[in-house]
């Protein structure tokens, strides 16, 4: 299994490792795929769904007419706000199901606007979300499998995942709704900021500093996840729908936006973020006065390094039918793999566990890779090999829901299976 780029918006990491002590060579870089043309939406949001090789992507419903429409014989929403705070009845789909394997899709129906909302995974699978804008600004929704359902409201207050799996508030109030989040290395501290077009905010700059308009609206924040302080930040050009990431000294870099950010570039050391989908709607060609860029709606899979084909015989393949499908904390896991060598390396072999995040504004919420503890290897047969490992301990390590399971064996991981745990 691959790791997903969307070119179109949004960096998805499906699956990366690391600690591995060893690394295979390869003088491989790495390749693109495009395995659709077009998904129908653009994904402003996008999560798996487990137990499953799809991908759930959902755009905004007020920007008006997608790609794709809903099946035959859906009822169309009717009240579905446009750009221009009109309502009418809407036949669009606005979120689709895609397929990884053979690149299908499923148009979904969107009943109320998820634009800018947040969002999880539920212990039994259930993709949840909260909030959005306009009339879907205190709406929830869900996806399940095999049911039509979506988990985190977005204002103005931080929402993390606790250890147990529910929610804390740690925050009232951070000042701004977090279109944006980053880490600030090697801090303990969190960038937010959001749009400027959308007027004024919950916090004011400081007194002093030079500021656009009056008040002085601050429109990004530092965030202290340590005592929930907050610093409101000056934002010069307006960041929305940008991307971003962190350079090797540890400076936050931004780049790109709407309007007088679309060329811009942006930066907070102690953001480089590149926008995808900057029209007011959909805009499929370039027209003078109207847009610079088309909306891209491609779907892109990326090879990276330790999938070169010539590492083949280094990558772990698992015996499904031995691998548990649900543990309990603290369980010995057992599973079988093979592997296209004669000797296997125990200190370099790795089981790990990587839980889904929900992807959107260039950021993935709740994502983490936990490193199991091997507890024996054995050879059980011609290319042939059993791992026994130990599961989390308890939820403080990793919350009850769906993970997907790796053999790593020198860098090259094997491809994931799903596994419950509760």
């Amino acid at each position: 299994m691959a790791v997903f780029l969307l070119r179109s918006l949004y960096l998805l990491p499906l699956i990366f490792f690391v600690g591995a002590k060893a690394q295979a060579s390869t003088n491989y870089n790495g390749s693109w795929e495009v395995v659709s043309a077009n998904s129908g939406v653009s994904a402003m949001h996008l999560v798996m769904q487990p137990p499953t090789n799809k991908i759930l992507m959902f755009d905004a419903t007020v920007f008006g007419p997608s790609q794709i429409k809903l099946a035959p014989g859906v009822e169309c929403p009717s009240g579905t706000w446009t750009p221009d705070n009109q309502t009418m009845t809407d036949c669009y789909s606005h979120a689709v199901s895609f397929d990884i394997d053979n690149a299908s899709v499923r148009p979904l129906k969107v009943l109320t606007d998820p634009w800018c909302s947040a969002g999880g995974i539920t212990v039994d699978g259930t993709v949840v979300n909260i909030g959005g804008w306009n009339d879907g600004e205190r709406g929830t929704r869900g996806f399940s499998v095999p049911i039509p359902t979506i988990v985190a409201g977005w204002k103005a207050e931080a929402n993390p995942t606790t250890y147990n799996g529910s929610w804390e508030v740690v925050s009232a109030n951070s000042g701004v709704s977090a279109m944006h989040l980053v880490m600030q290395p090697p801090t303990n501290k969190i960038l937010m900021f959001d749009a400027t077009v959308f007027g004024p905010s919950q916090i004011l700059l400081p007194f002093g500093v030079e500021c656009r308009t009056f008040p002085c609206y601050s429109h990004a924040v530092s965030f202290n996840t340590d005592d929930a302080s907050v610093r409101p930040l000056k934002v010069l050009t307006d960041p929305w729908c940008s991307a971003g990431g962190i350079t090797v000294d540890g400076t936050v870099v931004n780049v790109g936006g709407w309007n007088d950010g679309e060329r811009a570039t942006r930066w907070l050391s102690s953001c480089t973020t590149s926008g995808s989908n900057t029209n007011n709607g959909y805009n499929l060609t370039v027209t003078p006065g109207i847009g610079k860029y088309p909306t891209d709606m491609r779907v892109e899979k990326f090879w990276p390094p330790y999938l070169d084909p010539l590492l083949t015989d280094s990558r772990p393949q698992i015996v499904e039918e031995t691998a548990p499908t649900n543990i309990k904390y603290g369980d010995n896991l057992q599973l079988d793999f093979t592997l296209g060598q004669d000797t296997l390396k125990e200190e370099e072999l790795e089981v790990t566990l990587y839980y889904p995040p929900f992807t959107t504004h260039g950021f993935s919420m709740s994502q983490r890779l936990l490193m199991l503890a091997k507890t024996e290897v054995v050879t059980v047969g011609y290319w042939s090999y059993q791992v026994q490992a130990l599961a989390p301990p308890s939820n403080v390590i990793a919350p009850s829901g769906y993970y997907l399971l790796f053999v790593v064996y020198r860098g090259v991981p094997s491809p994931g299976v799903w596994i419950h745990i509760q």
